[in-house]
């Protein structure tokens, strides 16, 4: 499964919410794209750091708003979650990749890694 893991970018920085948990906030406000009680990456699990699930938050944080919405409907539509042109726009729930099939799993990982 070693492979499967999407590992971070060698320019990402540590404690990022990529690579490691950001720093505590305290009572400030938690960034869209981090999950608030592991603040790692929204679909990155913090103790392996693979990517689990896709998240509309964190593509838009990673490539912009157009980019990130056009990968995130194309991840909906290969993986079989829902088709995003019958949908309303704002229908946008995190991609669990747990459960899919190995292949379409690949599939959606290589699509992740661009």
């Amino acid at each position: 499964m070693a492979d499967e893991t999407q590992t971070p970018s060698k320019s990402a920085k540590a404690n990022d919410g990529f690579s490691g948990p950001i720093p505590d906030p305290g009572d400030g406000q938690v960034p869209d794209h981090i999950h608030p009680d592991t603040l790692m990456a929204k679909g990155i699990d913090p103790d392996t750091r693979e990517t689990v699930a896709a998240s509309l938050a964190v593509l838009v944080h990673q490539h912009g708003p157009e980019k990130g919405r056009k990968i995130y409907n194309k991840l909906a539509k290969i993986g079989g979650f829902f088709n995003p042109d019958q949908q309303a726009y704002d229908y946008a729930p995190d991609l669990q990749f747990e459960g899919l099939a190995a292949d379409k799993r690949k599939e959606l990982e290589g699509i992740l890694k661009g």
